[in-house]
This record gives structure tokens, sequence and C-alpha cells, in this order.
């Protein structure tokens, strides 16, 4: 079986309004004089216990002032690119899941930091050409770095293999298993780094669920999954140049969910 799809974004902006109170009258007006075309294709193919699933995103366009300052003669070119691959094969009647995720969003040298709590479009220079991707931040591939840390996946690649084991399996829909990925994160520029480094970041996730049996005249529905996620930062993490400023250490995350469905 295969599925596809297709998604066309245009958008145009002219002014903007800025300023710290948001009721202040008369409002304070920038011109943008923005651009943007956005062209996102996606396809998922899947044949008995494998699944393989790509979706790609591009934009370009223009925009002449990316600060609260008046536009200049010369605008900002914009043109980004981002990609995420998932793919998963199960056997042993299911019970056993081997995948693998991969993803790449297209960085800015011209940009200092990786967070998208940071401003990603102010350029250090002159260059003038905005080339930061960014993931949405509900697409979550981790429990600590982008999750929690850097906000989503931006100006970033990463690999991240993993398994999956259900102990108990029924017809019914009862599961008892446990799971583990590792998730190694780079920069797709050094210089855009806090430590002028590539490599963010080596992260385990391991995790145990449990959904309960539902049966022909049953629908329990109740669900729990208990995370933990250990990272080791590397040299990208760490702030370049300052001698006071705090080594790097392990992070820690422990989640546990509870559901019901109905």
């Amino acid at each position: 079986n295969q599925r596809a799809s297709l998604y066309f974004l245009y958008r145009k902006q002219d002014y903007s309004s800025f300023g710290a109170d948001p009721n202040r009258i008369p409002l304070e007006l920038t011109r943008r004089r923005a651009k943007v075309f956005t062209f996102d294709a996606h396809t998922k193919l899947w044949w008995k216990g494998l699944r393989l699933e790509l979706e790609a995103a591009i934009s370009w366009g223009s925009i002449d002032n990316i600060g609260n300052l008046q536009a200049s003669d010369e605008a900002y070119k914009m043109l980004n690119f981002g990609l995420a691959f998932e793919g998963e094969y199960r056997l042993l009647e299911d019970k056993l899941g081997i995948r693998f995720y991969g993803g790449y969003a297209t960085g800015d040298r011209d940009v200092d930091g990786l967070s998208i709590y940071e401003d990603l479009y102010l350029q250090q220079s002159n260059d003038r050409r905005l080339t930061n991707f960014s993931f949405h931040p509900n697409y979550r591939i981790d429990l600590i770095l982008f999750r929690n840390i850097l906000g989503a996946i931006s100006g970033a690649w990463y690999l991240r293999p993993g398994i999956e084991y259900d102990i108990i399996r029924t017809p019914f829909g009862r599961r008892l298993g446990l799971g583990a990925d590792m998730i190694y994160s780079r920069a797709s520029q050094a210089t855009q780094t806090y430590g002028k480094n590539a490599n963010l970041g080596v992260e385990l996730n391991a995790n145990l669920y449990y959904q309960s049996e539902d049966g022909p005249d049953l629908l329990d529905g109740f669900h729990v999954l208990m995370q933990y996620g250990i990272l080791f930062p590397l040299g990208g993490l760490e702030v370049f140049g300052q001698s006071d400023a705090p080594s790097l250490s392990k992070a820690h995350a422990l989640r546990l969910l509870l559901g019901v469905k109905f």
C-alpha cells in the first residue's frame, strides 16, 4: 500500500505591528514586504511488517525587514529546507519492532544559536540570506535536547535507531513491552552552535508501556507509558569563548503518562 500528499502555501505581509504594549494606540508599524512560498510533500509505504515514511518541505521568498527598523532597499532572500524519514519493520508476529528515524533541517552560518526561543533570523553580518529551517515543535524524536532544551529540531540533523518488543501481545490489543532508542544530533552549520562545534549530543531513551485488553463487547482503553532519557552533551552545546561559562553535565528526564480512551 502507498499514500502520497502535496501541500502548497503562499504567504504575504506588507506591514506588522511591534512594541511591548499590544494595546497601544496608535500601533507602531514596520514595513515587511514579505512573500514566502512553501511546498511540502509526504509519502507513506507499508507492506506486511514494513513501514517507510518520508516528508520534505522547502520554503523560499523574500522579506525587506526582519527587525523593527525601516526596511532597506535590499531585501533578505529566504531559502530553507527540511526532511524527516521514519522506517520500521515488525517481525515475530509483530512483537518485535526495529526502527530507524532520521531528519535534516538546513542551518544558517550567519545566525548565532539553535533554539526556537532565540532569534534565528538575525544576521551577524550583511549576508542577507535566511536559510535556517525549523520543524514544528510537535514533531518529537527525543525527550530532552530538542523537546525541552532547544524547543524543536532546527538547523540540525539527527539519526535515531531503536528497538521495541512486546512481551505480551494478545489479539484483542493487550500489550506489555519495552523499547529503547539512541539519538545522535549534529548541527547543520558549526558556526551556528554555542560551542562552534557541530556535535550537539547523544541521547538514550528507554520506555516501558502497557495497554489494557479490549474485547468484542469491551472497550477499556487504559494506557500507561513510562519514559526515561539521559543526554550526553557534546561540544556544540558548550558556550564558546567564555571562561566563566558553566561546564556541561548530563541531563535526565523521567515522564509518566496515564490515559483512558473512551
